[in-house]
């Protein structure tokens, strides 16, 4: 739940270093009372507004996946790479600026000629083609194999 809020919030323009941000999951100044009497009501699971989408995808697009990778314990970081996805997909088919932007990063991450670094190229490569959730978990397996 404090996931969803905390993407919300990045669409809106709020850094989580910034002092308003206000999504945490152990935040004591919401005491007890219900996170959505602060923050609204819980975003829903998708699809989101498309300008929302195309704003978060503004925001992810430039994100250091390498600082991701470090921040959050593995498989995490993936799982949350692949939530953005979910939550952008309207807006990465217009797009593709997720699949443009962090292909490359994976791809360098991946063993060289693994089957994993091979798909991604070809869906970089394919301009019909957006990265997915699915991939990442390719990508998971050939990084559990390495």
């Amino acid at each position: 739940m404090f996931f969803r809020y905390g993407l919300r919030e990045i669409a809106r323009g709020i850094h989580p270093d910034s002092k308003e941000w206000r999504v945490s999951g152990d935040r004591s100044d919401l005491e007890r009372g219900s996170p959505a009497e602060e923050l609204g009501p819980v975003p829903s699971l998708g699809p989101w507004p498309l300008e929302e989408q195309r704003r978060l995808n503004a925001v992810l697009a430039p994100a250091s996946l390498a600082d991701i990778a470090n921040a959050c314990p593995f498989p995490d970081w993936l799982g949350y790479l692949g939530l953005g996805l979910h939550y952008c997909g309207d807006a990465e088919a217009e797009s593709r600026a997720l699949t443009s932007a962090w292909i490359p990063r994976l791809v360098v991450m991946l063993p060289p000629y693994s089957p994993s670094a091979d798909c991604l190229r070809c869906v970089a490569d394919d301009s019909n083609k957006v990265l997915t959730w699915r991939m990442l978990e390719q990508v998971e397996a050939a990084l559990t194999r390495a």
